[in-house]
């Protein structure tokens, strides 16, 4: 059993350091197109109380994420907005 928490140990380590190293060579902030999809369906929820389709809302192509995170932070843009929100 040992073993097994070493090797998971190993994983967990090389993964850390890989992320770091890729990490060095980002130039700046990395947003998904599916985050900026989450953050607009939430800010559409709060003001309409409904939900919609990314395409819907957004201009550009975002994939479909699934609507419940959407909607457990959409209060936070009640009394946030922009980057504090974010």
């Amino acid at each position: 059993m040992k073993k097994v928490y070493k090797n998971i140990l190993v994983l967990f380590l090389v993964i850390l350091v890989l992320k770091v190293v890729i990490s060095f060579f980002m130039t700046g902030p990395f947003i998904f197109p599916d985050e900026s999809c989450i953050v607009q369906k939430a800010i559409y929820f709060i003001r309409n109380f409904k939900m919609a389709s990314c395409s819907e809302i957004i201009s550009f192509r975002a994939g479909e994420p699934f609507p419940l995170y959407s909607i457990l932070i959409s209060p936070v843009y009640l009394f946030f907005y922009g980057y504090n929100a974010y």
